[in-house]
């Protein structure tokens, strides 16, 4: 795809969890209901998107044929067993070779019964457009988590443990762990499960943004890039993820993983 980088993210992969103690042991029926792709955002003046509030959504136009890069998510059968990580979905980026009418980011917004009950979880997701070379790798482009992980609502389980949905990441073929981004060759199809696991309330780590805090995150990263442009702007105009959350924090929000990673296990 033709265009300017739009995220810093190198190719790195989320640290790994450590296996839940048997203390946190749940079972919760978790089924994705529906799954659409809104609100996207372009990376210049020029907006080319099709498939909007569907779950295919189509960016840019090639030059050759006037085809545009996509993205699909299909859904998958959750389990959410004891002590397991388990796939929302699939993601099936297909990345053709733009120039134009390119979006940076979208967001997945995901419909999931929860034991029983519903919830819509918004994932906000960049989409690293790369300026094409002779070189393939640096010509892939790249779909990541924009916000990092995300955090449904606080429910509870049939044994009264307050628990939450987290969104985690990304696990390609053949990959042992969870990233933040995937990555499709240029003219090529790439994919990734969108990994989630069911948390506990008391080991949720405040830097985890959740979805209801998605939008005011979103028009403090807006206003921070349009500072950016600005000469007369100074350091302190942007906010993080982390401080959304504890501005809207509440006492059941804790953090009691002392700064620690977690291993997943992902059994390869």
């Amino acid at each position: 795809m033709f265009g300017h980088s739009t995220s810093g993210l190198a190719a790195q992969m989320f640290p790994m969890f450590e296996v839940l103690e048997r203390r946190y042991c749940f079972s919760t029926a978790v089924s994705v209901e529906g799954a659409t792709f809104a609100d996207p955002t372009p990376l210049e003046e020029r907006l080319s998107v099709t498939g909007e509030n569907t779950s295919n959504f189509a960016w840019g136009v090639d030059e050759q044929d006037g085809s545009s890069s996509s993205l699909r998510f299909n859904a998958a059968s959750a389990d959410a067993s004891e002590n397991e990580f388990f796939t929302i979905g699939n993601l099936v980026f297909q990345n053709g070779a733009t120039v134009g009418g390119e979006a940076e980011g979208v967001n997945l917004v995901l419909t999931l019964k929860v034991n029983g009950k519903m919830q819509t979880i918004t994932v906000p997701l960049g989409i690293d457009n790369t300026i094409n070379s002779d070189d393939p790798v640096e010509s892939r482009d790249s779909i990541f988590l924009d916000a990092g992980r995300i955090v449904g609502d606080i429910f509870e389980n049939a044994q009264g443990q307050r628990m939450a949905v987290v969104i985690l990441g990304f696990k390609a073929d053949g990959q042992a762990t969870i990233g933040e981004q995937f990555f499709a060759d240029e003219d090529s199809e790439g994919g990734a499960q969108l990994l989630a696991a069911v948390v506990p309330e008391n080991m949720l780590d405040t830097a985890w943004l959740r979805s209801s805090d998605v939008p005011s995150w979103q028009v403090q990263r807006d206003a921070s890039n349009d500072d950016s442009f600005d000469d007369n702007s100074d350091s302190d105009s942007s906010d993080s993820g982390k401080d959304v959350i504890d501005d809207n924090g509440d006492n059941q929000w804790q953090d009691d993983m002392g700064g620690d990673a977690w291993d997943i296990d992902l059994g390869n």
